[in-house]
């Protein structure tokens, strides 16, 4: 059963074991979430305290998917993005933090592929058990990039069970977790609705380079560079 499969491995990466039982418990979870949903509403997971990220992420992406941005630069789309997420404040994010103007240089980075995740995995303060967990959950993702959405789905979901479920890990090393799984739940759906193909790994590197930021700003750092990636803006 490959879904059984992917759960243990993903569940392996937090050093959690896993039950047939309990896999077959996560796969009726999910037929109940799954069914009766439109695609393009996106599959939420309520149990994530930061599912709101990758929903806002998607919002901002999808607000812009048939806009002339008429912009050819990294600022240009930084500013195209503080300016939608701005208007998305009724959500309960706080956006009012710093813009994405002053991370410019980071978004051109992440956009051109010159950081990878591992540079910034290792530029991070999480520790390393944080750390070598998002490397396999973004390792996991690539090997399931041909899959379902289905299969996607529940391996997202039982990656952040796990998480949630840890006590190897801090408060903040999970909220930055939680909210790279959910951006990347969000994310596939979104590109995989669109036949688009998908990097898993910039994604959560954009998320985690946010680390020391607030939930928005790691959510626009996302959609920033899924911006520049799908527009070919790499400076």
């Amino acid at each position: 059963m490959k879904n059984f499969k992917m759960v243990l491995l993903i569940l392996s990466l937090l050093g959690i074991s896993c039950s047939q039982e309990m896999a077959d418990e996560m796969a009726g979870a999910k037929e109940i979430a799954y069914g009766g949903r439109e695609a393009a509403a996106g599959f939420a997971n309520p149990a994530n305290p930061q599912d709101s990220a990758g929903r806002l992420h998607n919002e901002i992406l999808d607000a812009l998917e048939d806009y002339d941005l008429k912009v050819k630069s990294v600022a240009g789309i930084a500013a195209v993005v503080d300016s939608v997420a701005a208007t998305r404040r009724a959500i309960g994010l706080a956006c009012g933090n710093t813009p994405l103007s002053a991370r410019v240089p980071e978004i051109t980075a992440l956009a051109d592929g010159s950081v990878s995740l591992v540079r910034v995995l290792e530029a991070s303060a999480m520790g390393p058990g944080a750390k070598a967990s998002i490397s396999g959950f973004a390792n996991s993702m690539e090997q399931l990039g041909d899959d379902s959405y289905d299969d996607i789905w529940l391996a997202i979901i039982a990656y952040e069970a796990g998480v949630l479920d840890s006590s190897a890990f801090s408060a903040g090393e999970k909220e930055v977790m939680l909210a790279a799984a959910s951006v990347v739940r969000y994310s596939v759906q979104r590109k995989k609705r669109k036949d688009k193909d998908w990097e898993t790994s910039v994604s959560i590197a954009a998320v985690v380079s946010g680390e020391a930021e607030s939930q928005c700003s790691r959510l626009k750092m996302a959609a920033a560079v899924a911006l520049c990636r799908e527009n070919g803006i790499r400076k």
